[in-house]
Formats: C-alpha cells, structure tokens, sequence
C-alpha cells in the first residue's frame, strides 16, 4: 500500500512532474488513528502520574483523563499550572518516543465564561508553550466537527449552530448548483437531496448544542437556512411566513429532527449511567448532580440537563405530569413537540396601530391577524401537514408551479377587486 506512492502538485501551469512520498499517510487511510493508538496506548498512564499537578478535572468523583479520538487529543486542565504541567509531560513522552507535534496546530483555549481573568483575555502571569514555543490561545477551537467557544452562561453551546449554519448554506449552494447541472430540478428531488446533503450538517452534534437553541426565543441560525431554502425550492419571496412554506412542502421544522436525536441520546444516557468506566456516564452523573445543587431539582445550575427539561417542558404531557428521569417514548415526546409548534404557529399575532395626535379618539384595539391560520382553513383545508400541496409533484412545468405556489400563499400579483 505505501511501497510505491506517487504524487504530483499542481501549479497554475499545469501538473508537476510526479515523486515519491516517503512521510505520512494518505488522506482518510484508517492506518492514522491506528498507529496514533498504537503510540499513544500508555500516555493516560503517563499524564495520571503526574497527580495533583495535573489538575485533572473530575466528573461524579473519578479524574477525567485526555481525551484521545482518531488522531485528535485534547488536554484537559482545571488550572493554567496543570495545563503547561501536562504540556511539558507531553513534550517528555514524544522525545522518548521520538514523535513530534506541531505546535502550529496546537491551541490552548479557556472554557469558563470570558476567559483566563474573565474578559476575555490571559490573567496576569498566565500562559502556555510546549518545547519552548508559545502556543496561541484562542476563543473557540474545532474538535471532532465541532467548533467550541468560551462557554456563556446564557447560551451555552449555541455558537455551535452558528458555525453549523455557514457550513450548510456552503453546502446547500453546492448541492443545488449540481442539481441544476444534473437537471435535478424537482421540488421532490430538491426536498430530498437537502436531506441528505445538508441536513446531517445542519443538525451535527445536536445532542450537545440543540438544547440551547431549542430555548432561545428567536429562529436560530441554522433553522433560517433551512426556511431559505424551503422558500426557494418554491419560487416564493421572503415574506411569505415560514410556517406556511414548510407546510405547503409538508415539512417540519429541523427543531423536530433535533428533538427526536435529543431523545434517543437522552435514552442511551439512562444506560450509560450504569456503566462505572464510560466518560459519558460520569458527565451524566455529575450533570444531575448540579442539577439538585440548592436542594431544587428544576432550580439548580443551568446545565445540560435542566435545559433539556425546560425543553420538555415547553411541550407537556396531557396529564400534566412529565416523567423525565428515565427512559423517554419517541414517538410521544416527538408528537407533543409538533403539537406545541402548531399551536405556536395559531396564535394570533398582534399588531399594533401607528400611534394618533392626543386630540384624536382613542384607536380601535389593535388588530390580530393570522395568515397561517387563515392558510390553513381556506387554502390547506383537510390535507395533513405531513402531505405536501398536490401541485408541487403534479405540475411539472416551473413557471406554473411557481405561479400556483404564490397563488396559494397569498403573495401573487393579481389585482384583487
């Protein structure tokens, strides 16, 4: 496999001339993280020996050694001393291994709100170098597809999403220019093709952001590229409001997507809670354990795991009564979320009249109004949410269909007498 690799590179004149690649591996070759194992297999040994001076932190009692994945590892530190302890152990291991690191690509990042001395910025005598180089620190780092930022304590893991959204507008640009090159032009084959190709980056990690975005009152990042599109694929202007594009596709909203992965890692939880050597069980524990902190299960730290019950609380149980500390029914909690989000989309929307000179009559009460609503009893009638209009698969001409697409949603050109 590596006895003879031939490369070349390419220049604005043209290919090089080909020569024989003698360091690394090839792009994606499952040999890297192997041999990364291989090499590494003693270094959580090597970092727990350093005992206090590490710092490790700790989850439900038990030291939380680095976390090794594929190739990637990342230190972790509850002071600055501990760090730049493990950092100098790390240099140690290589040089007895012979093995280097790029210190280019190494970033020291401080996870509480506003960093080192809380603005932002290192605390006096603070910093960080391996081998004698310093080493960049940084407010948000990249680790297995997620971009991480200094914490914020009212919106936790949400800038997550925000980087997730210009990844997938990037994507669902890609995905449509070569649909068009393909002649992939239906509305069906458009819904589709964003499923598979824009979705799954749209929706990545929503396990650890999706619960603070869900909280938030606007539209998140993420979901506006999904309501962009949707308007789009149907010829449709801005202002036609985004429940009413998504129904007239018989779509959800991502937020569905969301809740439904947010339950099934809710559940392997419950089962990982059990098991004394898993990581993801400690947090889990010590997630709770904050929780109750105050002796007030719903009024403890606002962590995960209170944000993920304020979610489920945002859609209750007809009975009133929500049983969360266990395992969750899918297909109960995905219904009542779609319920909540009808229910939201039906509510009359106020809008208040301009204001009137004192010496004018008091104004009338301000009027409410609801295209959704009147969307849904005029024009939607009987047809489930889940079922898109009939016109979108049936006329297959795209000037109609857009045409019949503004007619349906009321913002058509056609002089209303």
């Amino acid at each position: 496999m590596y006895a003879d690799v031939p490369v070349c590179v390419r220049t604005e004149e043209g290919l090089s001339g080909c020569f024989q690649s003698v360091l690394g591996v090839k792009q994606g070759c499952p040999l890297s993280p192997l041999l990364f194992g291989i090499f590494l297999d003693d270094f959580e040994g090597h970092i727990q020996q350093l005992g206090d001076a590490a710092a490790l932190p700790q989850l439900a009692g038990r030291t939380v050694p680095p976390l090794l994945f594929a190739d990637d590892m990342f230190l972790l530190s509850s002071s600055a001393s501990g760090l730049q302890a493990q950092l100098h152990a790390l240099q140690d291991y290589c040089n007895a291994k012979k093995l280097t690191v790029n210190a280019k690509k190494t970033q020291v990042m401080i996870m509480r709100p506003g960093g080192g001395s809380g603005n932002g910025k290192l605390a006096a005598g603070e910093s960080f170098a391996y081998a004698g180089l310093p080493l960049e620190v940084a407010s948000s780092t990249k680790y297995l597809g997620l971009t991480f930022s200094q914490l914020s304590k009212q919106h936790g893991f949400a800038s997550c999403a925000d980087v997730l959204a210009k990844a997938g507008r990037q994507a669902m640009f890609a995905m449509r220019r070569r649909a068009w090159e393909l002649g992939a032009c239906l509305v069906e084959q458009q819904c589709m093709l964003f499923d598979v190709f824009v979705k799954p980056v749209l929706s990545y990690g929503c396990e650890l952001w999706g619960v603070d975005v869900l909280l938030r009152p606007d539209c998140s990042s993420v979901e506006r590229v999904h309501r962009w599109f949707c308007r789009r694929v149907q010829g449709l202007p801005k202002q036609v409001t985004a429940a009413i594009s998504l129904a007239e596709l018989g779509r959800q909203p991502l937020q569905s997507f969301w809740i439904q992965q947010l339950v099934r890692f809710w559940n392997r939880l419950q089962n990982s809670a059990a098991d004394e050597d898993r990581v993801l069980g400690w947090a889990f524990m010590d997630n709770l354990e904050l929780m109750r902190e105050g002796g007030d299960l719903a009024a403890g730290s606002a962590c995960w795991s209170r944000r993920w019950l304020h979610v489920l609380q945002s859609a209750p149980p007809a009975s009133g009564t929500l049983e969360w500390l266990t395992k969750l029914d899918e297909a109960a909690v995905i219904e009542r979320a779609a319920a909540a989000y009808l229910r939201k989309c039906l509510e009359p929307k106020t809008r208040p009249l301009p204001k009137t000179p004192a010496q004018d009559p008091p104004p009338p009460a301000p009027s409410c109004t609801n295209k959704f609503a009147y969307y849904m009893h005029h024009i939607r009638l009987n047809l489930p949410l889940c079922q898109p209009a009939p016109h979108l698969y049936e006329v297959y001409d795209s000037q109609a269909r857009t045409a019949l697409s503004r007619f349906r949603t009321s913002c058509h050109d056609l002089r209303i007498c």
